[in-house]
């Protein structure tokens, strides 16, 4: 408790001295919260920016071991599309390796064919860079990494469908028009296809990500 100071003064200076003693714990209090406020607006642009820095390690990471683990990705990326062609026109499918590379085998008709899944229908080439693009963005301290890491995921699955829908193109031209026909699927088509199908990841990324750090 204050002390009371005690002056009789036709100013009324008792009231004035005892009201100035006792407002002074309330303006420590008020200064030392506005210090707190301070010292935690300091440290929460750090830890910000230490997290954004992460996760766009996170990401870039991710993108260099998809890059060097391709080869395995490609045998995932056989596997499943031999379950796929199963399912559609294929009377009989099996999961093989040819000329060391994984591969689809097949039947069209009393035929059994085999399509190698090379590096050029890898889709290691196409998640490595939606991963690096996540980086790229996660670097902002505006941009929302819940944003980024659900555009990502979203991008990469959207990539390995299409990619799917390749690989189904291109066994079913064999099947029916034989290598002229799975030539052209394989690389005209095939390749514009998936170039269209990485634009459209560009701006399902912009839409998600790019819009809302302009509105932020």
């Amino acid at each position: 408790m204050a002390p009371t100071v005690r002056q009789e003064t036709l100013f009324g200076g008792e009231d004035i001295v005892e009201q100035s003693q006792a407002a002074q714990p309330g303006t420590d209090r008020q200064t030392s919260a506005a210090e707190h406020r301070t010292a935690r607006g300091g440290k929460l642009p750090y830890l910000g920016r230490a997290l954004h820095l992460s996760c766009a390690l996170l990401f870039a990471a991710m993108g260099v071991l998809v890059l060097m683990r391709e080869s395995t990705i490609r045998v995932w990326e056989a596997r499943l599309a031999t379950l796929i062609l199963d399912r559609f026109f294929a009377e009989d499918t099996m999961f093989v390796t040819s000329a060391g590379s994984p591969a689809i085998g097949f039947t069209f008709g009393e035929e059994w064919l085999v399509a190698r899944v090379t590096i050029q229908c890898a889709i290691a080439l196409y998640l490595g860079p939606v991963a690096f693009l996540a980086a790229a963005l996660s670097l902002s301290p505006r941009t929302n990494l819940l944003r980024v890491l659900g555009a990502t995921v979203i991008g990469m699955s959207a990539m390995i469908l299409l990619n799917q829908l390749r690989l189904l193109a291109i066994c079913h031209a064999w099947g029916n028009g034989g290598h002229a026909a799975f030539g052209w699927v394989h690389g005209p088509f095939g390749t514009a296809f998936m170039l269209l199908g990485l634009t459209g990841v560009l701006l399902l990324f912009f839409r998600i990500v790019m819009r809302q750090r302009s509105a932020g």
